[in-house]
């Protein structure tokens, strides 16, 4: 019998669009441009939900909810019904207590969420699925802006490229044929510089 054998790479999406998601989801996202999209892709794992409830929704998950990292240490506040306290959003990456502002953005999203969903169960553990979509989402309409953008603007995919330099490369020979330039002209020192540094 023969072996397979798959090599997966999972690369962070720091790898292509730079910052946190919060950060790109400021920077990328129009809510104006991608209520349809962010939607439609909520309505996906939301089938349910009805259209008035499912835009309260989309208006909520333009911004990044805040999750406790430390609830996920008690298995049985995945079932609690009741709001999770303030102690779990605490970071202990940084060591910092939970902000009122983080704190009250949880809340807010809890609420939409419950109301949304209509769950008489509603528990944390549909609130931590919200927040796991809710990563995916965000990611798949930054990266589907970004796609378009930077093909808009020279006509290659970036997502099509496993690397920055074979992309970089790429966008210099289309550039080059868009310009009718017949031999590959490499930047002087300074731009290549100018370039690494960004």
């Amino acid at each position: 019998a023969e072996i397979c054998k798959y090599k997966l790479s999972f690369n962070d999406s720091l790898l292509i669009v730079q910052g946190s998601l919060d950060s790109c989801t400021k920077a990328w996202i129009d809510l104006k441009r991608d209520r349809e999209l962010l939607k439609s892709l909520m309505k996906l794992y939301y089938s349910k939900v009805d259209d008035e409830k499912l835009n309260t929704l989309v208006d909520q998950s333009a911004r990044k909810a805040a999750f406790p990292y430390l609830a996920l240490n008690d298995m049985e506040l995945m079932k609690s019904t009741e709001v999770i306290e303030r102690k779990h959003f605490a970071d202990t990456f940084l060591n910092r207590d939970c902000t009122d502002e983080y704190y009250n953005a949880y809340l807010e999203a809890n609420d939409i969420l419950k109301k949304a969903t209509g769950h008489d169960d509603y528990n944390f553990g549909d609130y931590h699925d919200y927040y796991l979509l809710l990563d995916v989402v965000l990611l798949a309409v930054i990266l589907n802006n970004f796609m378009n953008l930077n093909h808009d603007l020279n006509g290659v995919n970036p997502l099509a490229f496993l690397s920055t330099s074979s992309y970089t490369f790429n966008s210099f020979l289309k550039y080059n044929l868009k310009n009718d330039i017949s031999k590959i002209v490499i930047p002087k020192l300074d731009v290549q510089q100018f370039v690494k540094r960004s």
